[in-house]
């Protein structure tokens, strides 16, 4: 199976912590700070799994998640949030 990896998170220290666990596992990582960029990638690459935070500073993870999954169905997705719980979120 193919471990093209997506990620997708604002805060830079963690994507980038994030980014550098998950290819010592063996994946292979693209990371993007905002649903613009990610979306032009997408549209060009079909990932295996998408790790999103649920808030990005131009748009909704959620939202994201599935306009990834409109273009991939086949894509495995993990919503993140560092917020406390969801309604907070």
């Amino acid at each position: 199976m193919n471990k093209d990896l997506l990620i997708v998170d604002d805060d830079l220290p963690f994507r980038d912590r994030l980014s550098k666990s998950m290819e010592k596992k063996g994946f292979v990582v693209e990371s993007y700070s905002d649903s613009t960029s990610t979306l032009q990638r997408i549209k060009e690459k079909n990932f295996n799994f998408a790790i999103v935070d649920m808030r990005l500073e131009d748009g909704s993870g959620l939202e994201l998640i599935k306009l990834i999954k409109s273009l991939n169905p086949n894509t495995r997705s993990l919503l993140l949030t560092g917020y406390g719980n969801i309604a907070t979120a």
